[in-house]
């Protein structure tokens, strides 16, 4: 699967994340980077049962809330995919 990119605003922030599938033995998951205030940050988020994709740990504190977001994010761009 190709990364695909994804947006959204925190506190009058454009945030572009990009999203790189790999497949783990402990199943699918995605590799997500952003830059916020000119600071990378990486993290995973996995799927843990059907169509729930969470945020793994470690993680940028400010990214959780944003969770949702994200999750829909992967959901548009795999429908297609899996």
């Amino acid at each position: 699967m190709k990364p695909f990119n994804g947006s959204t605003d925190l506190d009058g922030e454009n945030l572009e994340f990009t999203f790189y599938y790999t497949h783990t033995i402990a199943g699918e998951k995605f590799f997500v980077t952003v830059t916020r205030c000119r600071q990378a940050y990486v993290f995973d988020m996995m799927e843990m049962g059907p169509g729930k994709w969470l945020i793994l740990e470690p993680s940028p504190q400010w990214v959780k809330p944003l969770e949702e977001i994200l999750a829909n994010i992967i959901k548009r761009n795999t429908q297609l995919s899996f």
